[in-house]
């Protein structure tokens, strides 16, 4: 039963344990949409870029996913005030909210992130539900 349920090759690639695909259809569906976040990110960080004022290019690095943070589109700080942000000089979306900062990185949302938490939601915390949750519940399968 262990071996049907557990992938061990793709657990050893990814450092933790991974089900196989075919267990649930739901599972196989959010592990896909999952797999796919790092090329959705890059897309829309390229669509993004293209609508920022000036003074932003070069400042905005990417767009990542944190599992219970949701997506977050990270500006790199150095050179910029807080001000340009704040007051949204020059940005079509008024809406940039600061959520964290590390190092010389603000992480914030944006209207981009905030369609992308909707649409998607947590989907980690969805998957680590899926699996845990029944143990939790004393109703594993």
């Amino acid at each position: 039963m262990v071996s049907r349920t557990i992938d061990f090759e793709q657990s050893a690639a990814r450092g933790r344990p991974t089900i196989a695909s075919g267990i649930d259809r739901k599972l196989d569906g959010l592990k896909h949409t999952y797999d796919g976040i790092e090329s959705l990110l890059t897309e829309v960080a390229t669509a993004l870029n293209q609508e920022l004022p000036k003074w932003a290019h070069g400042r905005f690095q990417n767009c990542v996913f944190f599992p219970q943070l949701g997506f977050l589109t990270v500006v790199e700080m150095s050179g910029v005030s807080r001000t340009d942000i704040l007051q949204n000089d020059g940005l079509q979306d008024k809406n940039w909210e600061e959520r964290f900062r590390d190092n010389d990185r603000v992480y914030y949302k944006n209207r981009h992130m905030k369609q992308l938490d909707e649409r998607f939601g947590d989907v980690y915390g969805m998957i680590v539900g899926m699996l845990f949750l029944p143990f939790l519940s004393g109703r594993a399968r």
